[in-house]
């Protein structure tokens, strides 16, 4: 197990409470003393000190902090900071715990010790438990061990550390560590009524109000934050390139379409050439031919095809009779048969001449 160092503060829990949660035995012995309850441990993230490696984020799941709550024993003392190897021997103690439990608070599990200190412990509002834990390389606590004391500390001045060393203890009620700023407003002195608002206090409480950004902020003063006008460049980066992609695509659609409706248009011509009877004179050939113009069929299947070459027989009979001859008869079952015979004086011909000239 790993040696943890975890702040916490001073609780604020009422009498009320006090009876519900320590036994009777407990109560009575505490009749007549001053005592202050500390919240050691929260379900959740916290950021303590781990002894040899530094701070490190963890995740306490309710079934620890629970185990917390009973792990720790009356009796156990209470000191000023930390000391270089966290051993009570030979150590002055302010005071002892005199019992603990737990509760929930904000849908989240908080252990609670409840200690007796003695005089001279009024500015000691932060309480860094020293104890022994369980977790795995992505910081999930499986366990926690005995915990070998309590260090005192106050939020107005540096918290308990270790002689010339990092602070242990940089968080309060399992926040996010922050160094401690020269300029940062301090309380008046004597003035405990009254605690430090930290950045930290004032992040975790937007959290909790679930106050968004655009409710502190306009469009403008969002966009102007360098992490946000990085999204936004970005952004905008990939929209332009998403819309010259789409006008690409498009580009390459239309040829496409081209490419395909002129290989539709030959491959219609072909097909049609080939419905013509072997045995059509070339008059009835050059007439089909000159009358099939693809591009303005909209059926160009074989079946509409064929409806558009029947309707050209059609219209050469219908010509024919106008100009007042006969309709060479094409062979039956199909393409067969051999040329006209008639001369140049056929009425036919000069029907065929006179459309071929149009």
């Amino acid at each position: 197990m790993s040696k943890l160092y975890i702040q916490a503060m001073a609780a604020k829990i009422t009498q009320e409470e006090l009876r519900e949660n320590l036994p009777a035995e407990t109560m009575a012995k505490l009749q007549g003393k001053t005592v202050t309850p500390y919240v050691i441990g929260e379900e959740g993230r916290s950021t303590p000190n781990v002894r040899g490696e530094g701070h490190r984020v963890l995740t306490w799941p309710r079934a620890v902090i629970r185990r917390m709550s009973q792990t720790i024993k009356a009796g156990t003392k209470l000191f000023v900071g930390h000391n270089s190897d966290s051993s009570t021997e030979n150590r002055p103690d302010v005071g002892e715990v005199v019992g603990t439990f737990s509760r929930i608070v904000k849908d989240k599990l908080q252990a609670v010790a409840v200690t007796v200190l003695g005089s001279g412990t009024d500015d000691y509002d932060i309480c860094s438990i020293e104890a022994d834990a369980e977790f795995d390389k992505d910081g999930h606590v499986g366990d926690i061990g005995e915990i070998s004391g309590i260090a005192l500390g106050s939020s107005k001045t540096d918290s308990p550390a270790f002689p010339g060393a990092q602070r242990v203890a940089a968080l309060q009620c399992f926040g996010e560590a922050a160094p401690k700023e020269e300029n940062k407003p301090t309380l008046e002195k004597g003035d405990k009524n009254k605690m430090e608002i930290t950045f930290i206090d004032v992040q975790k409480a937007i959290k909790d109000m679930k106050i968004y950004p655009h409710q502190l902020y306009s469009e403008a003063e969002m966009k102007d934050d360098s992490t946000v006008k990085t999204i936004v460049a970005q952004n905008e980066s990939l929209t332009k390139d998403l819309e010259t992609s789409n006008t690409k695509l498009k580009e390459l659609g239309e040829k496409g379409a081209e490419v395909e409706r002129k290989a539709s248009l030959s491959d219609a011509k072909e097909r049609f050439a080939k419905m013509i009877p072997e045995g059509a004179t070339d008059k009835q050939k050059a007439f089909y031919e000159k009358k099939f113009n693809p591009e303005s069929i909209e059926d160009l299947t074989n079946e509409g095809l064929k409806k558009t070459f029947e309707k050209y027989q059609t219209d050469f009979s219908e010509y024919a009779k106008m100009f007042g001859g006969e309709e060479k008869t094409e062979p039956s079952g199909g393409p067969s048969g051999g040329e006209s015979e008639k001369g140049s004086d056929d009425p036919i011909d000069s029907a065929v001449d006179a459309l071929m000239e149009d």
